[in-house]
């Protein structure tokens, strides 16, 4: 892997943790007892943001990441 290919996979991560803290940030309303009022579209949230992780994770773990000599060398 080069660090072309690992520039674009961190895009890819960035991108998702983005998604994620999107999806999380949503505003929620609760009642007066304290409870979610809608509480399917707090799951779905939370199910938008465990997917948006997951394939996060997914990149990540499948990106060889660049070791410190790679940069040099991409700087010689």
């Amino acid at each position: 892997m080069n660090i072309e290919q690992a520039e674009q996979a961190t895009r890819a991560i960035c991108e998702n943790v983005e998604t994620a803290l999107a999806a999380l940030k949503r505003p929620r309303t609760v009642n007066d007892f304290g409870v979610f009022s809608e509480p399917r579209d707090a799951a779905a949230a939370l199910h938008r943001a465990h997917e948006a992780i997951e394939e996060a994770l997914h990149v990540y773990a499948a990106t060889v990441w660049p070791a410190l000599s790679d940069y040099t060398e991409a700087n010689a």
